[in-house]
């Protein structure tokens, strides 16, 4: 399947809330449901040559915490490897 890459990703702040909940509801209190990445790098990876959009793996860091891996993926529907992200800040931030 090739990636669309007009294709509208956008969800309302409803929807986004119940699958948040969705989620939530699954998982301890304490435990990691998020995360935050700065503007920046996320601009200097879409930004990389070839780009046209990004993608993303669920992993797990050697804490054993649930992380988010960013790649610039190319017209080819391959990962670009010169910028990964995945440092985050997690949500909530004591867990």
């Amino acid at each position: 399947m090739a990636l669309d890459v007009n294709e509208d990703h956008k969800i309302t702040r409803q929807e986004a809330q119940d699958f948040i909940d969705n989620f939530a509801g699954n998982v301890g209190g304490s435990e990691i449901r998020g995360g935050f990445f700065n503007k920046n790098p996320l601009i200097e990876l879409l930004n990389q040559n070839g780009c046209i959009g990004l993608r993303y793996y669920y992993g797990t860091n050697s804490a054993g915490d649930p992380v988010l891996v960013l790649f610039g993926v190319d017209e080819q529907e391959h990962d670009i490897d010169s910028i990964i992200l995945e440092k985050s800040s997690p949500w909530p931030p004591n867990h």
